[in-house]
C-alpha cells in the first residue's frame, strides 16, 4: 500500500514540474495516476469485504457457543450479499463469495475456519491448513480480538489480536473475498456454507406462538385426555391458561417451553372447544382453538394378503383418538416400520419377512386399540413358496463355430435350439477364455454403441429364483477395458418385471478369468431372459469387429420358483 502511495506521489509532482509548459499534454500520465487510485479504492473495498465475511463467520462460530440467535437475513444493495442481524451481536454484512483470478504462484488463498472433532472447537485456516501462532492453532473466537484485514506490499494480511501480530494470506491478484459462499435462511434457521462446503447452522429468533399438534379430538365420555402443547420463545414469566365450555374440565401443567392439557369430558359428549391462551412476560399473546367430539375408530380394510417374499404392508384407520397398535406376540415374522401420520387419517406401515421354508399359508394379527372403544383385528395371511424346477443355457448349440485362432472375426446374429439369441456378437471357446470348456462355446456380445450387444432367451418356464451368470473379458494385447456393464431383465407372463445392472470396474477384471453375478429375481411361471451391453466405454465398433468393453457371457443358469 506504501509503495502505491509513493509512486501516486511522485507521478503528482512530475505533473507540476510541467505545468508551466503550454504545450505539454499531461492527458496520459493522469490517466495512469487514476488508474491507480481506482486500483487502491477497488483493493480497499475489497479488504473491507474480505474482513467483514471474516468477522461474520466469527460471529457465527461465537453463535453457536453462546446460543446466540438470527434476527433476520435481508439482501444487499445489488445482491452483493446479505445484512444478517444477531439478537445479541447485532448486524454484519456478508458479501457473496468470488473465486478472482489466481495469484502469481496460480493458487488462490482462501481464509476458512474448521472444526476441531478432538476439542469441538473452531480455528481459524488458510487453504484448509491451520493458522499457526507460535505452533499453535489460532481459535475462532472473538475473545483474541476483531479479525482485521490489511492489505501491504500487494499482500493480504490477517489479524485477530487487534493488529499486534500479521499473518500472510494471499496475494491481492487473488482477488477473492471468499470464506462464506451462501447464507440460505430457512425459515427457522441459517445456513452459512463455507469454501470447503461445510456449514454452520444457527437458528433464527421465533415469533412467540403457542402450538399444538392436533385442533380435533376425540374423547370418550367421563374420561381425561391428555394433549402435550409447546410455546415457541416463551421466557420464564410466560403464563398459560385455558377455558372450556359445553360442560367440559381442562387443567393446565407445564412451564415456559411447554406442557400439557388435561381435558374431562362429561357424562355425555357433544361438541365442545378449549380455549388455550399463552402471555408472555414481554405482553405477547398466543392463542389456539381445540375443538372435542366423540370418539371413533374405524377400519378401512379388516386384513391383507401378501405372497412369500414378503415385504411391506400399510394398516389404514380413521380415528380421532390416541390410538394403540399392537403386533401379536406370535407374529413375529412382521416387523412395524415407524409410522406416519395424518389429520384424523392414520397409516401404520409393517414389514413382513419372507416365507422360505412354509408348507402353507400363516396368519398374524394387528390390533389397534383406543381408550373406551375397544380392540379391532387386522389380519395379514401370508402365502407359502415351492421352488421347483431350474434350468441353464445352451450356449453350446449355437449353429456358427468359433472362429480359429488369428481368423479376422466379425459381428454375427446366432441362435441354439433351445431358443437363445444373440444380436451383435460372436463365439468364444476355451483358446479365447479360459472358464469356457474345451470344445464348448459362449456368446460374445459386442459393446459398441452403434452395434449394441443383446442375449436374450425364449420363453422358459418353472419360474426363476437365483439366477447366476458368469461372465468375464477377453483382452487383446496391452489393451485394458474400462469395464464390463450390462442390464439383466427378466419379464414374466404376468406379473412385475425384474431388471437390475451388472458392473465390474476395470481396475477389478482379471483377463480370461471369470466373475459370477447372482441375482434374487423371484419371478413365478413363464418369463424370458435379456442381456444388454451397456457399453460403458461409449463408442462405435471398430471395423465391424466389436470393442474391447464387449463382454464373454460364459453360462448363464437359473433356478425354479414357484408361489
Amino acid at each position: 500500500m506504501k509503495t502505491l502511495r509513493h509512486l501516486m506521489t511522485a507521478l503528482s509532482l512530475s505533473a507540476l514540474l510541467f505545468a508551466g509548459c503550454d504545450k505539454y499534454d499531461d492527458t496520459a500520465i493522469s490517466g495512469r495516476v487514476d488508474e491507480l487510485e481506482g486500483r487502491v479504492t477497488q483493493l480497499e473495498t475489497l479488504a473491507k469485504q474480505l474482513q467483514s465475511n471474516v468477522s461474520a463467520m466469527q460471529l457465527a462460530v461465537d453463535a453457536l457457543k453462546s446460543q446466540d440467535r438470527i434476527v433476520s437475513v435481508e439482501p444487499l444493495p445489488d445482491n452483493a450479499g446479505f445484512v444478517v442481524e444477531f439478537e445479541n451481536a447485532g448486524k454484519i454484512n456478508v458479501y457473496n463469495g468470488t473465486d478472482g483470478k489466481d495469484g502469481a504462484d496460480g493458487k488462490t488463498p482462501v481464509i476458512g475456519v474448521q472444526k476441531d472433532e478432538a476439542d469441538g472447537q473452531y480455528y481459524w485456516t488458510i487453504d484448509g491448513e491451520p493458522m499457526l501462532d507460535n505452533g499453535k492453532k489460532i481459535p475462532a473466537t472473538a475473545q483474541l480480538g476483531t479479525p482485521q484485514i490489511k492489505i501491504e506490499n500487494d499482500k493480504f494480511w490477517f489479524s485477530v489480536d487487534e493488529g499486534k501480530n500479521w499473518t500472510e494470506c494471499g496475494d491481492i491478484r487473488s482477488a477473492g473475498i471468499g470464506t462464506i459462499t451462501n447464507v440460505t435462511d430457512n425459515g427457522d434457521e441459517v445456513v452459512f456454507t463455507l469454501w470447503d462446503n461445510s456449514t454452520i447452522t444457527i437458528p433464527k429468533v421465533q415469533a412467540f406462538a403457542i402450538e399444538i399438534g392436533r385442533a380435533e379430538v376425540g374423547v370418550v365420555a367421563g374420561q381425561t385426555t391428555f394433549i402435550p402443547y409447546t410455546i415457541i420463545a416463551g421466557d420464564k414469566d410466560t403464563k398459560v391458561k385455558a377455558m372450556a365450555d359445553e360442560g367440559y374440565k381442562v387443567e393446565v401443567s407445564g412451564n415456559y417451553n411447554g406442557g400439557e392439557l388435561a381435558v374431562t369430558a362429561p357424562a355425555t359428549v357433544t361438541k365442545a372447544s378449549v380455549f388455550i391462551v399463552a402471555i408472555s412476560g414481554k405482553g405477547e399473546v398466543a392463542g389456539k382453538i381445540l375443538d372435542f367430539e366423540k370418539g371413533d375408530l374405524v377400519l378401512v380394510k379388516d386384513g391383507v394378503t401378501i405372497d412369500a417374499l414378503g415385504g411391506e404392508i400399510e394398516l389404514p384407520f380413521k380415528t380421532n383418538m390416541d390410538a394403540i397398535v399392537m403386533i401379536d406376540p406370535s407374529a413375529n415374522w412382521i416387523e412395524q416400520i415407524p409410522e406416519t401420520k395424518a389429520l384424523q387419517e392414520y397409516t401404520y406401515k409393517f414389514n413382513v419377512k419372507a416365507y422360505e421354508n412354509g408348507t402353507e399359508p400363516r396368519e398374524g394379527k394387528i390390533y389397534i386399540t383406543c381408550d373406551g372403544i375397544g380392540r379391532k383385528e387386522f389380519t395379514v395371511r401370508q402365502l407359502n413358496t415351492v421352488k421347483t424346477g431350474g434350468g441353464e443355457a445352451d450356449f453350446n448349440t449355437f449353429k456358427t463355430e468359433v472362429p480359429a485362432t488369428g481368423q479376422l472375426m466379425v459381428l454375427i446374429n446366432d441362435e441354439t435350439e433351445a431358443g437363445w439369441k444373440m444380436t451383435n456378437g460372436a463365439l468364444r471357446g476355451h483358446k479365447q477364455f479360459t472358464p469356457i470348456p474345451e470344445g464348448g462355446k459362449a456368446p460374445w456380445i459386442n459393446g459398441g454403441t452403434n452395434a449394441v450387444g443383446i442375449l436374450e432367451s425364449s420363453m422358459l418356464t418353472g419360474g426363476c429364483d437365483k439366477l447366476t451368470i458368469a461372465y468375464g473379458v477377453q483382452s487383446a494385447g496391452n489393451i485394458k477395458t474400462c469395464g464390463l456393464k450390462f442390464l439383466v431383465e427378466v419379464t414374466p407372463k404376468e406379473g412385475k418385471p425384474f431388471s437390475e445392472t451388472v458392473y465390474s470396474a476395470g481396475n477389478s477384471i482379471v483377463n480370461k478369468t471369470a466373475i459370477q453375478a447372482i441375482l434374487d429375481v423371484k419371478i413365478s411361471g413363464s418369463f424370458s431372459i435379456k442381456i444388454t451391453n451397456l457399453c460403458p466405454k461409449n463408442t462405435e465398433s471398430v471395423n465391424n469387429r466389436g470393442t474391447y468393453d464387449s463382454v464373454i457371457i460364459q453360462n448363464v443358469s437359473w433356478t425354479g420358483y414357484t408361489e
